[in-house]
Formats: structure tokens, C-alpha cells, sequence
């Protein structure tokens, strides 16, 4: 894969976390967990985020835009701690 898919993929994620209202200030919380076991690995913080700025671009950057992309088409996941971040009242 092309750097410029890496960019694509990168742009497609983050619009789909701002549809999904997930660009907010801890949202990484909600998304941690259940990317780790969609992926079969611990994803942390700082990797998560140098994906979605584009600072790191290799496969492993890419394994996790792919893994954010396919929990983000199904959100909310199905995970029995599935709580919303933002409720209204």
C-alpha cells in the first residue's frame, strides 16, 4: 500500500469518529478497549494517536486505521460494557 492510501484511510476514519460524535475528549477510553480486542493486541494511546495524525504511516499505523474503520462501520460495538459517551438527559 501507497502512502497516499494510508492518507485516504486516515481522512475516512477520522470523518467517520466525527459522525460518530467520537472526536471528543475521552473518547480514546471508549475506543481502546474494544479496538485492542477487535485486533487480538493491546493498541495504546500514543499509537492510536500518531495513526490518526499521519505522524506514523507504516503497516502497523495502517493495521490499526483498517481495525478503527471496521469497529467505527459497526459502532456501537456489541461488547457488554458498551456504554454510550454521550447521553442526554
Amino acid at each position: 500500500m501507497t502512502s497516499l492510501d494510508t492518507n485516504t484511510l486516515r481522512k475516512e476514519v477520522k470523518k467517520k469518529m466525527i459522525d460518530l460524535d467520537l472526536d471528543r475528549s475521552g473518547s480514546y477510553e471508549i475506543i481502546l478497549p474494544r479496538l485492542s480486542v477487535l485486533m487480538g493486541r493491546a493498541v495504546h494511546k500514543h499509537s492510536l494517536s500518531m495513526a490518526l495524525t499521519g505522524f506514523r504511516n507504516g503497516p502497523s499505523s495502517r493495521e490499526i486505521l483498517e481495525g478503527l474503520r471496521a469497529l467505527l462501520e459497526s459502532w456501537p460495538p456489541d461488547f457488554p460494557d458498551c456504554v454510550p459517551i454521550h447521553t442526554s438527559r
